[in-house]
C-alpha cells in the first residue's frame, strides 16, 4: 500500500517537489552552521617516546579542576618497563607520577597498569594492573598524592579469584568498596580464547 502510495505522488509531481524542498532545506542548513565548526583541525598533546615517560597508553583520561590530565601507560623502559602513571598539564607537560617496578621487585606492586585511573575527593587513584603481583595475576592498588602505591588486592587466579584485569575502569561503591572484572580466572577457569 505504501508503494502504491509513492507512486501515485510521484506521478503527480508531489515528489519531485518534496525533492526539491528537502535539498533547499539542507542547503540553507549548511549556510547557517559556521563554516569554523567544519574546519576543526587536530592537534598531538603529547607523544610518548616508550622510554621513561611510557608507552601504550591505555584507557580513558580523567581531568582534575585545573585542566591537567591523569593516565596509565602499559610500558616504559624506566629501568623496570612495567608502566606508569601520569599527569599531563594542559600545555603539554607530562610527569610520571609513578613507575611501576614489576615483577623485578618480587611481583609485589603490580605491572603492565592498562584500565583507566579513577580518583577520590582527597586526590588517591585506583586502578589495577593487568600482570604482577604475588601471583603474576595483577593487582588493585591505590596511588596517593605522594607517589606512594598501596596494593588492595592481589588476584590469585582460578579457583576462587580472576586473572589480568584488562581495560577496567573501576566502580567505587559504598564503604570504600571497588567493583570491576578480570579478562580470566574464576570457578570456571575461562581462559582467553577457549
Amino acid at each position: 500500500m505504501k508503494y502504491r502510495l509513492l507512486v501515485s505522488l510521484s506521478k503527480r509531481g508531489t515528489l519531485r517537489r518534496f525533492g526539491r524542498v528537502l535539498g533547499i532545506a539542507l542547503a540553507w542548513a549548511l549556510l547557517v552552521v559556521p563554516i569554523s565548526a567544519w574546519a576543526q583541525t587536530f592537534k598531538s598533546v603529547y607523544s610518548f617516546s616508550g622510554g621513561n615517560d611510557g608507552g601504550i597508553p591505555r584507557g580513558p583520561l580523567i581531568r582534575d579542576e585545573q585542566g591537567n590530565l591523569y593516565g596509565e601507560a602499559a610500558t616504559s623502559a624506566n629501568g623496570y618497563g612495567n608502566g606508569t602513571v601520569f599527569k599531563l598539564s594542559e600545555d603539554g607537560k607530562l610527569t610520571v607520577l609513578y613507575a611501576f617496578p614489576g615483577e623485578g621487585n618480587n611481583g609485589t606492586y603490580g605491572a603492565n597498569p592498562q584500565g583507566s585511573l579513577v580518583r577520590d575527593v582527597k586526590g588517591n587513584f585506583y586502578s589495577t594492573t593487568y600482570s604482577g603481583g604475588q601471583s603474576g595475576y595483577g593487582v588493585v592498588f591505590k596511588l596517593a598524592p605522594s607517589g606512594k602505591e598501596t596494593v588492595l588486592h592481589y588476584f590469585t587466579g582460578p579457583p576462587n579469584d580472576g586473572v589480568a584485569p584488562w581495560d577496567v575502569t573501576l566502580l567505587p561503591g559504598p564503604s570504600g568498596v571497588f567493583y570491576g572484572t578480570a579478562s580470566e580466572g574464576g570457578s570456571g577457569e575461562c581462559r582467553e580464547g577457549n
